[in-house]
């Protein structure tokens, strides 16, 4: 309170022309747009169901927050104009006991009354045409389980994309049969045979046309599986 009560004043004291008014106009402007988010979020009820992610619902509250965050930002998407969120949900390091702790994270994700079942159900239709959601982790998992029950860092890995600009279907071969003969090696890696520039860069694509070659500039280098096209993946 302070600090915005000395701005105020500042505001109307300091010469246009001094070093200082950038500085002043910038936090004016802040200002402004705080004013607007917290007008509209006012205006917003948060569904009990997101305030459920984070008291209780989820394992991790704290994923639960990004969720709820995630849906004031949509509902502040006209001040915002968001195109591009990123949200972190941790645990997927799993060296031991990979079965249980898995499930417990995909029950998070997608469980009925979870993360993107509530997300989804309180966002309206418009957002939900216009939202496409990738789900993926900075690395992958070997091939065959390290004797404690997990798996050990590798490779190749997948990506779940969901949305309703999404055509459906498994992209690329998940099990192909040459990696069987693999399977006695030790520490043996999935042999990644797209690259994400691909698969991403057609996501670029349906949210900002041409966009994909601009984020990956280096696309057309980049390992492609025979027989998939990316481009077929968003749909209108």
């Amino acid at each position: 309170v302070a600090l915005e009560t000395f701005y105020e004043n500042l505001a109307n004291e300091i010469s246009p022309n001094s070093t200082y008014a950038q500085f002043v106009d910038h936090e004016q402007v802040v200002r402004h747009f705080g004013e607007l988010v917290t007008e509209r979020l006012a205006s917003v009820p948060e569904p009990a169901a997101l305030q459920a992610l984070y008291n209780g619902a989820l394992n991790d509250k704290y994923f639960g927050k990004q969720v709820r965050n995630l849906y004031d930002a949509l509902a502040c998407n006209d001040v915002l104009d968001l195109r591009v969120a990123s949200l972190e949900f941790g645990g997927w390091d799993t060296h031991d006991g990979q079965n249980t702790s898995i499930e417990k994270q995909l029950s998070d994700l997608f469980g009925a009354g979870r993360a993107m079942d509530s997300l989804w159900n309180a966002m309206p239709s418009d957002a939900q045409d216009n939202a496409v959601f990738v789900f993926a982790g900075e690395f992958g998992r070997q091939l065959v389980a390290n004797g404690a029950g997990g798996t050990d860092h590798g490779r190749g890995t997948s990506y779940l994309i969901v949305g309703r600009g999404v055509t459906g279907g498994v992209y690329g071969d998940m099990f192909p049969e040459e990696e069987l003969s693999r399977h006695a090696d030790l520490g043996p890696d999935i042999n990644g045979q797209t690259h994400l520039d691909h698969v991403l860069g057609a996501v670029c694509d349906w949210v900002e046309p041409g966009s994909g070659t601009q984020v990956f500039p280096d696309m057309s280098n980049a390992m492609l599986e025979s027989g998939v096209d990316p481009q077929n993946l968003m749909g209108s």
